[in-house]
């Protein structure tokens, strides 16, 4: 079974995740938050390129070509590509959907725990499309899309290794070492 199917694991607990948050109004935490949202953006991306790929077509014609005959129906092959191509395309695009509402879900969510989507899509320079050259737009692109990876990483090296909470000073002799250290 595809994805379009049967939703994979990741898909389903993190749609089971924006349920229980919906429902209980529970909330989540933005860096939780930031990783969902960026692998279902990541599955959606992957989905747009299925859809517009022309080898989509090819692969689904290749693989009822090399299917055992007796398997398929009196069907025309060609009818029956057709056919199989339609039905991957609309649970594609119903894939698609759930994908973008997702992304919407958890978009609306960091929002309402003041997280700065404006600024968080934001590239760094604004390019004009019309004035610039589609090799810099793909790689200010590229660029943006390390940053926002190496941001991930980031927070989840903060989530397995937070920061040491400062000890608080109760004695004399603690701060005045801090004092000498400082000087």
């Amino acid at each position: 079974h595809c994805c379009c199917c049967r939703p994979t694991d990741l898909i389903t607990s993190l749609q089971s995740r924006l349920e229980m948050l919906s429902q209980n109004h529970q909330s989540i935490d933005v860096d939780t938050l930031l990783d969902d949202l960026d692998t279902v953006e990541q599955k959606k991306l992957e989905c747009e390129q299925a859809l517009e790929s022309p080898d989509s077509f090819t692969d689904i014609q290749q693989e009822i070509f090399h299917s055992d005959p007796r398997d398929t129906p009196d069907l025309d092959l060609d009818e029956q590509v057709k056919e199989e191509y339609e039905l991957w395309k609309d649970q594609q695009e119903k894939h698609y959907q759930r994908l973008v509402d997702m992304v919407t879900t958890l978009q609306e969510e960091l929002e309402r725990q003041g997280f700065n989507l404006k600024q968080f899509y934001a590239s760094p320079s604004c390019p004009n499309e019309e004035t610039e050259p589609t090799w810099k737009l793909l790689a200010d692109k590229q660029i943006d899309e390390q940053k926002r990876e190496e941001e991930k990483k980031h927070r989840q090296h903060q989530k397995k290794n937070p920061p040491p909470h400062r000890k608080k000073l109760n004695s004399p002799s603690d701060e005045e070492l801090l004092d000498d250290v400082e000087d």
